[in-house]
């Protein structure tokens, strides 16, 4: 799932989901529009913030979906 598909799901605005996992309101909207890759560090905070439902892949999704030939 997107982070943005998360946060929507879950009624939890971009400035709450900052505030959970310690970063500014900007670093999420930046990861909601895919401008922005988690780190390890941020994305360790967002799996066991969002109980694993957004992961590493979900960031990466656009690119598998080019390689597979899924686009």
């Amino acid at each position: 799932m997107q982070l943005g598909q998360y946060l929507i799901a879950e009624k939890i605005k971009p400035q709450a989901f900052a505030d959970a996992i310690g970063k500014s309101r900007r670093c999420v909207e930046h990861l909601i529009a895919k401008r922005n890759k988690p780190g390890p560090e941020v994305m360790s905070k967002v799996i066991v913030t969002t109980k694993g439902k957004v992961l590493p892949n979900d960031f990466y999704q656009d690119e598998i979906d080019a390689v597979l030939g899924d686009s």
